[in-house]
């Protein structure tokens, strides 16, 4: 059983492996490399701002060290044929799941260094800790993930579904007890809460699989999910969604001006692969917006984003390929053309005005009206001439592989 687990572990492992090259593309990369260092830098001006403890930050770790305690649970990586095809050994399963324990909370035991490392800059000038202090703080997260862990595979036994409310409550009120008093008391309590579920742990014979199946399908679908906002997931992922929200951007038939547009219109905003690309960049421009410094250089690195988040969806041009729909209209190819660049206009424009307007609260003052113009500038550019050479080049091509 040990064996099987370590197979199936190696397996998600690979698979994960295999779109990370795609997760971690040029366009994120960047992204991300300006958004760890404006965040790095307004970190460190406010510790040096520091003249104590400041109540608001301390709220915010204990929130954020009792969120983390709180998420994840035992990877046990099953498939529903395991009840039909190994049922049988339910007393061999015991080492199974142990293993899958051990992995779980090795895995997530590595967020305590590195949530330590965010918070010691603050926690050593604001707080006054020392290295000691701290490193009990991540030995409290460790044993409160494992007794959250050991509540989980008690939970899967039918044993302890009666704790959950003091399992959900205890961490909170051991991380206040670390921030308002000393991370020593803390490792204290978190010990004796670790122990005490470690005590009331068995490894019996007999399993919830129902529970088990659910807790490892919701994990599979938190997974395919993450993963879906960076590569298009064809299994396990509804190839649209809609958004209530956006149904009045959602052109309706009767209003839609072509059935290009109809289709365009539906194919981005009820999307599940290119709108959440689109709207995970604009987000991260809005943030940045508030955390970079006020300098003219700056604008290159939204006007940047601008180009990264639109380009990316370029690709849905080639939607209305094989649909029956286009077939019956009696609509030139140029419609679609049209169609598609006004609705990179529509999204364009949105996303350049709202930049705009969280720049100007962000008190960039005249730079916001700088970037509004280079903004649409850009815009311009990129629909009226890269878009339409890109558009031009491909019609070209097909017409070649039709002829060949």
């Amino acid at each position: 059983m040990k064996e099987l687990f370590k197979k199936r572990q190696e397996k998600a492992f690979q698979d994960f492996l295999h779109y990370s090259r795609y997760i971690f593309n040029d366009h994120f990369v960047i992204a991300l490399m300006f958004l760890v260092g404006a965040l790095s830098l307004n970190y460190s001006t406010w510790v040096h701002q520091l003249q104590g403890r400041d109540p608001v930050a301390d709220g915010i770790l204990v929130l954020a060290f009792t969120l983390l305690t709180w998420a994840g649970g035992v990877r046990t990586y099953l498939k529903e044929a395991d009840i039909q095809f190994l049922l049988p050994l339910e007393r061999e399963w015991r080492y199974y799941f142990k293993e899958a324990f051990k992995s779980s909370l090795l895995k997530q035991a590595l967020l305590a260094p590195l949530v330590c490392l965010v918070a010691w800059p603050y926690l050593k000038w604001g707080q006054q800790w020392t290295g000691w202090e701290v490193l009990a703080l991540g030995a409290s997260f460790v044993l409160l993930k494992a007794a959250s862990l050991m509540r989980a595979i008690r939970g899967f036994q039918d044993q302890g579904k009666q704790a959950n409310g003091l399992g959900l409550v205890f961490p909170l009120l051991t991380y206040l007890l670390a921030f308002t008093y000393h991370p020593a008391w803390a490792l204290g309590l978190a010990t004796l809460f670790c122990l005490w579920q470690g005590g009331h742990l068995t490894w019996g014979d007999r399993w919830d699989w129902q529970s088990l199946l659910v807790s490892e399908g919701q994990s599979k679908q938190a997974m395919t999910a993450f993963l879906s906002l960076f590569v298009d997931l064809k299994a396990g992922k509804k190839q649209t969604k809609r958004r209530a929200y956006l149904d009045g951007l959602t052109l309706p038939l009767t209003k839609a001006p072509s059935a290009h547009a109809y289709l365009y219109s539906r194919s981005f905003w009820r999307s599940t692969d290119l709108f959440p690309i689109w709207r995970r960049l604009t987000l991260l421009s809005l943030l940045l917006a508030f955390t970079l410094p006020k300098h003219p250089l700056s604008l290159f690195v939204f006007l940047l984003l601008n180009y990264a988040s639109h380009f990316q969806l370029l690709p849905l041009a080639s939607v209305k390929q094989g649909q029956t729909m286009l077939k019956i209209y009696p609509e030139a190819e140029e419609a679609g053309h049209q169609a598609f660049q006004s609705l990179l206009w529509q999204v364009y424009t949105f996303q350049v005005l709202a930049l705009s307007l969280a720049l100007l609260l962000a008190g960039f003052g005249l730079l916001a009206a700088f970037y509004l113009v280079a903004g649409l500038i850009l815009e311009f550019l990129f629909i009226r001439f890269y878009l339409s050479a890109r558009l031009q080049k491909k019609k070209t091509g097909r017409r070649r592989g039709r002829k060949s």
